[in-house]
């Protein structure tokens, strides 16, 4: 299958052996993601795909939208959900939705068999600003998950929210 491309005026055609086209409407412009892996041919004229271009804003719209499957394609091609000070988790958290915070948060460990999971370096550091959000949307799931398996302490203007 042949696929035809624009990008700075280039124009070509690449062949891929199985097609994973995800196409995100940003500003107007559409813009498609491709799994390079997947492409037998590569034009070293055409920059290849990267997941953290314009500062994260593919996965923060992901994320608004619920669009799971393309949250995980983006995280497996490494894009940081740290972008504008974690909004993507920022908007997680607003959206009340954990099971979306710990996919954005905690990165998976590949286990073989009946091994234990590796523990593995979170892909954003929780802050307070992220607990101040879900204590002010009233997501209590999400903030015994931040303060208690995360370790994130509150401070004192969201202790006095949490107060009646």
């Amino acid at each position: 299958m042949y696929f035809q491309t624009y990008q700075n005026g280039y124009s070509g055609l690449l062949h891929l052996k199985e097609v994973l086209l995800v196409t995100i409407l940003l500003d107007g412009v559409t813009t498609i993601i491709l799994s390079v892996s997947q492409l037998s041919v590569w034009n070293p004229a055409i920059p290849r795909p990267n997941a953290n271009s314009h500062d994260g804003y593919a996965l923060t719209k992901a994320v608004h939208a619920r669009f799971i499957p393309l949250v995980q394609f983006l995280l497996a091609r490494r894009a940081s959900p740290g972008h504008k000070a974690g909004l993507a988790v920022m908007v997680a958290i607003r959206q009340k939705d954990l099971a979306l915070v710990r996919m954005l948060i905690e990165r998976e460990g590949r286990g073989t068999g009946t091994a234990k999971k590796r523990k593995l370096e979170d892909r954003v550091q929780v802050n307070p600003e992220m607990l101040k959000v879900a204590v002010k949307c009233d997501a209590r799931d999400i903030v015994t998950y931040l303060t208690q398996e995360k370790g994130c302490i509150p401070d004192l203007r969201t202790l006095h929210i949490l107060t009646p």
